[in-house]
């Protein structure tokens, strides 16, 4: 009787799963298919050439379009600027 429960628990959990696995594959479907209103146009992005229109872009992900599309500063410019005043020489060292 004991392993009868246990089989059965098994069972459910298995079918739970698969139900699980089920939705999001069908989740990614209607993503990746361009199916639902928010993400027409990603569709290209995720299966063609990994490109994204700049309008899409800006209607989905408003704040990382704003990030992208401002021009790249150096990560180390602030260090670079510190870094250029020791460069000057010092009359006390004798390795320059």
């Amino acid at each position: 009787m004991q392993l009868r429960v246990w089989l059965i628990a098994a069972v459910a959990f298995a079918l739970l799963a698969a139900a699980c696995a089920d939705a999001a594959s069908a989740g990614h479907v209607l993503i990746a298919a361009g199916v639902l209103p928010g993400y027409r146009g990603v569709a290209r992005s995720m299966h063609v050439d990994g490109r994204l229109r700049a309008a899409t872009a800006r209607r989905l992900w408003p704040g990382w379009s704003d990030l992208a599309s401002r021009p790249a500063r150096h990560p180390d410019a602030d260090r670079q600027q510190v870094a250029s005043f020791s460069n000057v020489s010092h009359p006390e060292r004798r390795d320059q």
